[in-house]
């Protein structure tokens, strides 16, 4: 039989903390295409780490403006005075949301026609008559806001072909999961040179993954990143303030989960702590009178071989490691 191995529980109340890394998937960030220009380009309003936005205006081609507006598809030709669809549909609701007009429905008439006089006196269109709406007014932008990474407008140049990519934002953080320390190895931490893919990461096996706590928080340098409910990778919200603090292209990077204080809290062998059958996470205590007692704990971290936990054990009193499977029930 094998011989029983006891340790004792250790109080421990200081904030805990271990290392991990995060592992990064990447995606090519939103893009602007030309619409159907003909002409120079005059101006270029579009700056490298900006964000442009809904209203917004992009270049000034034949000395009209064009403007970035946010819809669903992009508008495509020419609408008039008479026509009804759900194109128009589309433009009387981006004309009403941009400030041009109140018009509504379906149908380009009256009110869908002053709008349209508005707007080409702010883009400079002459005559403004209102009775056409061409689509080389607007840009399509994709999301409400566009952070511009790089654009390919030049000022002086002849305006590019339709459908050609006028400007993009960088690439986005499209997974991110916590995962052991060490599971990458260094090299891959750093953003690869340029040339070299980089837009998934290596192979993780399942061992790597790690189970991260309720009360564990992650960190990156100073920085709360959050978590989805699965408490495995970060949320939308987390990514993008991931994103802000990482290379392009960067494949990992290390952080900490840290969980608080907990008055009371004890520190255990992790090889102590074991899953009963109904799901509980336990230990087994040594008692005043030298009987075994089964009791559940709550595991606020883990890390090197010992983890931190909540229960009703004494400081001092004895654990034992990896008790017998037919000893591990709990009540």
């Amino acid at each position: 039989m094998k011989a029983e191995v006891w340790s004792p529980a250790l109080a421990r109340d200081a904030e805990t903390s271990r290392e991990v890394q995060i592992l990064m998937d990447w995606e090519d960030g939103s893009k602007l295409y030309a619409p159907a220009w003909d002409g120079i380009v005059q101006a270029v309003h579009l700056r490298t780490g900006e964000t442009i936005k809904d209203g917004d205006m992009v270049t000034v081609v034949n000395g009209i403006s064009r403007m970035a507006v946010y819809t669903d598809t992009p508008f495509f030709g020419e609408l008039r005075v008479g026509d009804v669809g759900s194109e128009v549909h589309k433009l009387n609701a981006a004309l009403t949301r941009l400030g041009f007009g109140k018009p509504v429905g379906d149908r380009y008439g009256a009110t869908t026609a002053a709008a349209v006089t508005h707007l080409q006196t702010k883009l400079g269109v002459s005559p403004a008559s209102g009775e056409t709406f061409s689509s080389s007014w607007f840009v399509f932008l994709p999301n409400e806001a566009v952070n511009v990474g790089s654009t390919h407008l030049v000022r002086g140049s002849m305006a590019p072909a339709f459908g050609a990519e006028i400007a993009s934002s960088p690439k986005q953080v499209s997974k991110a999961v916590v995962v052991m320390a060490g599971a990458v190895s260094k090299s891959a931490t750093d953003a690869t040179e340029l040339g070299v893919e980089t837009s998934r990461t290596p192979d993780i096996t399942q061992t790597a993954r790690l189970e991260v706590f309720p009360q564990e928080r992650l960190f990156l340098g100073d920085v709360d990143l959050e978590l989805n409910s699965d408490r495995q990778q970060l949320s939308n919200l987390g990514k993008t303030a991931l994103r802000s603090m990482v290379q392009e292209g960067a494949r990992a990077t290390d952080a900490k989960l840290k969980a608080p204080s907990v008055k009371g809290s004890l520190r255990v062998p992790s090889a102590a702590v074991f899953a009963s059958k109904t799901g509980k996470t336990c230990v087994i205590t040594r008692e005043p009178d030298g009987t075994k007692r089964s009791k559940p704990v709550a595991i606020l971290s883990s890390s090197a071989g010992q983890a931190v936990v909540t229960a009703d054990i004494r400081p001092g009193q004895n654990v034992e490691i990896s008790p017998r499977i037919g000893d591990r029930s709990c009540e």
